[in-house]
């Protein structure tokens, strides 16, 4: 999805540091080596939205109802989450560049019933053949709202509203060392039009999380689907910001701590080799170093 978006955006070098800043980020590596719905949900919802990004830029009605598609996937894979991550960020981008009369076109209309179906369809299946599980359902809609404690399920995750400023650079790191450069870098473009899509990026990610903030249930895996246009928006900052002073320390610091995790993970994969026995200690440790300083030369080469 980076690399699609950065043939989108023209910027094949944004794609690349923000894929590698996805790959050095804890929470993301955590929640994808599990392989568990809630990457199901951010992989569906950023390809929605970039479907729909695209239906929205080249009037394709075949985008439009690919973004259907993956919308009802998204749906399926973790209910309503999916209108916040996709239906939001797409509709106020419309509203925000004076297009709100697209929300009359009954072909829009058309594709949302078909999204709506096609992620109930669990749903409706149930209601009709096991009618005794409609409480169930009603109770498990708005998770992130709080479910009833007599229904016996156990997801409410109430926390405060600043609760993900104190869950983002745990979890998040090292992404979050780079969010500083990034509002940096946005502030000085904020002159920018909202056509640019870089404008839809930074509204698809600030949109959501304002929300999620104000939503009582809270989990840090809730904020997946908007870890990849943070990182991509991280990555233009990396590559458009001067040689200034306050780059130099919003971009030189974060930059050395993640060349520094990359050289001591090699090294720390190689001392594993060690420790299990499986190769000489001489060769595991030489060929952990070389893979990382390889690592590190493809990444400062090519970005």
């Amino acid at each position: 999805l980076l690399f699609a978006w950065g043939r989108e955006l023209e910027a094949p070098r944004e794609a690349l540091i923000a894929a590698a800043l996805l790959v050095l980020t804890y929470g993301f590596v955590s929640e994808g080596r599990r392989g568990e719905f809630e990457m199901l949900l951010a992989f569906f919802c950023g390809a929605s939205v970039l479907c729909g990004y695209r239906a929205t830029r080249r009037g394709s009605w075949g985008m439009g109802l690919l973004s259907a598609v993956l919308f009802g996937l998204a749906f399926l894979a973790k209910a309503t989450p999916a209108f916040l991550f996709v239906g939001a960020p797409l509709a106020a981008w419309a509203v925000a560049q004076r297009r709100a009369r697209v929300f009359l076109d009954l072909r829009l209309w058309g594709l949302v019933v078909l999204a709506v179906l096609l992620g109930t369809s669990w749903h409706l299946y149930l209601y009709c053949f096991h009618p005794e599980t409609l409480q169930a359902l009603r109770d498990q809609l708005l998770l992130p709202f709080g479910v009833d404690p007599v229904g016996g399920a156990t997801a409410r995750h109430f926390e405060p509203a600043w609760w993900y400023f104190e869950e983002v650079p745990q979890k998040h790191f090292l992404l979050v060392l780079f969010l500083p450069a990034a509002v940096a870098n946005e502030w000085a473009r904020r002159s920018e039009g909202w056509a640019s899509p870089w404008r839809f990026l930074l509204l698809s990610a600030v949109l959501p999380f304002l929300v999620l903030c104000f939503v009582p249930g809270k989990q840090a895996h809730y904020l997946l689907p908007i870890l990849a246009p943070v990182a991509l928006l991280a990555a233009r900052a990396m590559v458009q910001m001067g040689r200034g002073s306050s780059s130099r320390l919003l971009l030189g610091v974060p930059a050395f701590v993640c060349l520094t995790v990359i050289l001591l993970a090699g090294l720390a994969a190689g001392w594993v080799l060690v420790v299990l026995e499986t190769v000489h200690p001489v060769l595991a440790v030489s060929g952990s170093a070389a893979a990382s300083g390889l690592a590190l030369w493809g990444l400062v080469a090519h970005a």
